[in-house]
């Protein structure tokens, strides 16, 4: 399995929200299986998304195309810092 994890730190959590329930880039068909929103405790205006994909190559192109959308988000939603996004290969998993 591969992950997108993308970190934004976002000025309005309501508007940010809205925009990706939109769901611009199509993440039912863009290979996502299932996704993970966690918001900091501690700076609630920073919200990880962690994008589980089958495929790799579905991963690879879709973090290329967030990367090619994401200035026009900026401009829509405005962020406090820029977004971030890394493309992880999970290694291992246990369940207790």
């Amino acid at each position: 399995m591969t992950t997108v994890l993308i970190q934004h730190d976002v000025k309005d959590y309501e508007t940010w929200k809205r925009a990706f329930d939109q769901n611009p880039l199509r993440r039912d068909r863009g290979g996502v299986s299932r996704y993970v929103m966690h918001r900091c405790v501690e700076k609630p205006s920073v919200i990880f998304i962690h994008l589980e994909f089958e495929k790799r190559e579905d991963a690879d192109a879709y973090l290329m195309e967030l990367e090619r959308m994401l200035p026009t988000v900026e401009e829509a939603v405005g962020f406090g810092e820029a977004p971030r996004a890394w493309l992880l290969e999970e290694v291992e998993a246990r369940t207790y």
